[in-house]
């Protein structure tokens, strides 16, 4: 049952897709943005190969990824300020620094496979790509939603049966 669900049923179409050379600074609000911004960026290189993925996450650690600096001893600034000093020399870095490697699926990839994709990645969504470009994104939890709701089918089918 669970062949007939494909990536295609489950992606989402709604995705950002930037160049690998655009800025940090240019990203950070496409993803931290209050009204709706992006849960993750596809990043391309040149011809539109794709490069990875940029989430909230992965933009944090790059930001702060020395962790707080030490405090000078004659320094009066907090550790608020060390900390924003440090991003801030990091938001004109390329994007593409910062991408995560993310499984590709094709658009007919049954949803098997993708539950065998996330579980040996360790990955929190995959692209589903067709005719050379990325057609859309499946996360895992759309993944886990499609394989919860196919296991409870029998069970929802029994006890309706019952009544």
């Amino acid at each position: 049952m669970s062949d007939r669900i494909t990536a295609r049923d489950i992606m989402s179409t709604a995705f950002l897709k930037l160049s690998g050379a655009t800025p940090l600074r240019d990203v950070l609000p496409r993803l931290t943005s209050r009204d709706g911004g992006a849960r993750a960026v596809v990043v391309e290189g040149e011809g539109g190969v794709v490069l990875g993925l940029v989430t909230p996450r992965l933009l944090l650690r790059a930001l702060f990824r020395d962790g707080v600096p030490e405090r000078a001893p004659d320094e009066e600034r907090s550790a608020e300020d060390r900390l924003l000093d440090q991003a801030r020399q990091r938001l004109d870095d390329p994007v593409r620094t910062v991408v995560s490697h993310v499984p590709l699926a094709a658009s007919d990839d049954p949803l098997v496979r993708l539950l065998r994709i996330t579980k040996d990645e360790a990955v929190d969504c995959l692209l589903v790509s067709g005719g050379g470009s990325v057609k859309g994104v499946v996360w895992v939890a759309d993944i886990f939603r499609a394989a919860a709701a196919l296991s409870l089918t029998p069970e929802v089918s029994r006890r309706s049966g019952e009544n």
